[in-house]
């Protein structure tokens, strides 16, 4: 029986329904933590010697996305722009 022509709560395992069962465990498993860590203290150490520092140049010195030093600022340190500062929480 196919993906298609299956009926709402049938299981079905097939090569397709088993590979997207194994990429949504994998999307939904959580962060690499020894690559996502050692950002997240490159950042926080960048951080705390110049706390005037943009994101741009952030980007430029470590060599990371923008959007990835900006998550790592607001999202896991809790910090906001305050008078052209980074301040924490």
């Amino acid at each position: 029986m196919s993906v298609r022509n299956r009926k709402a709560g049938e299981k079905v395992d097939n090569a397709y329904t088993v590979r997207q069962n194994i990429v949504y465990k994998r999307r939904h498993q959580g962060r690499r933590p020894a690559q996502v860590n050692s950002k997240i203290d490159r950042v926080k150490d960048h951080i705390y010697k110049d706390r005037r520092a943009t994101v741009r140049s952030i980007g430029d010195d470590l060599v990371i996305s923008i959007s990835t030093i900006y998550r790592i600022l607001t999202d896991e340190q809790g910090m906001s722009k305050v008078s052209a500062r980074w301040v924490p929480p």
